[in-house]
């Protein structure tokens, strides 16, 4: 079970980017930082990193892709949805098949979004969405 202060008793919005992808991690959080004001960004390389972050410090949005070592970003969206099913969580990730599109749907998921297909400001404008 996850428990945790939220960063929101803060008063700094939180996203927290799940990515195992060194580069692609680093350039989310560089973009996401610069683009939205006033945000704190995270993040982890794998689940069970993730989970022990939402532990500490539950955030405002997860942005996860699906293949991570270890457990996938299907099980950490089905553990966040469990404990905090408000909370919203963004797949972001190069799986295209509907098998797994329907899985987030099915676990919770908020948005489904495919790399190479959204632009990084879009991306931006889409996570502030969910902070306003």
């Amino acid at each position: 079970m996850m428990s945790g202060s939220t960063s929101r008793e803060s008063g700094v919005s939180c996203i927290l980017v799940v990515e195992d992808n060194d580069q692609l991690r680093k350039t989310l959080c560089e973009v996401l930082a610069e683009n939205l004001s006033g945000v704190a960004v995270v993040a982890a390389s794998s689940c069970e990193e993730a989970v022990a972050r939402i532990f500490r410090s539950v955030p405002d949005v997860i942005i996860t892709d699906i293949h991570l070592p270890g457990k996938s970003g299907l099980v950490l969206t089905e553990k966040v949805k469990a404990q905090y099913p408000c909370l919203p969580v963004i797949i972001h990730t190069q799986y295209t098949l509907p098998e797994y599109r329907e899985a987030a749907e099915a676990l919770g998921a908020d948005l489904f979004l495919v790399k190479g297909k959204i632009q990084l400001n879009r991306l931006c404008r889409l996570i502030g969405g969910f902070l306003d």
